[in-house]
């Protein structure tokens, strides 16, 4: 017995729902990679969506559908870092090829390395000076 109409048009509604949500995340996360880039290279105050739409091959209408402000391009920029901590603080706890003995330490000397890379200096003396 096979499906019925109505369950056969859900079943395609809800892939094509997570198909549109794969591919706006990817966006999401094209937009938030070339911000991070266009706001070290450029600073902030020469930092602006068109710019960074322009960078990510989009129209500043579409990059606004993800991000309608300066503020929040910023923002989640932001977000995206404190993310990436977290991320490796979780690792830590989690063990990944070795138990640590001591995460907050693991982290804190991670955290350290990682403040003094062009990158992250880069990004933190824009938003913090």
């Amino acid at each position: 017995m096979g499906m019925t109409k109505q369950a056969k048009s859900a079943w395609k509604a809800d892939r094509s729902s997570r198909r549109r949500y794969a591919t706006g995340e990817a966006s999401r996360e094209n937009i938030l990679e070339v911000a991070r880039r266009v706001l070290i290279r450029d600073g902030y105050h020469a930092f602006t969506t068109r710019r960074v739409a322009e960078e990510s091959g989009m129209s500043v209408g579409n990059l606004t559908y993800y991000f309608p402000s300066k503020i929040s391009l910023v923002e989640a920029v932001m977000e995206a870092v404190f993310e990436r901590y977290q991320d490796r603080y979780t690792e830590l706890l989690a063990g990944g090829d070795r138990r640590s003995e001591d995460p907050a330490a693991d982290l804190l000397a991670w955290l350290l390395r990682d403040a003094v890379t062009d990158d992250t200096a880069g990004l933190f003396m824009e938003l913090w000076v």
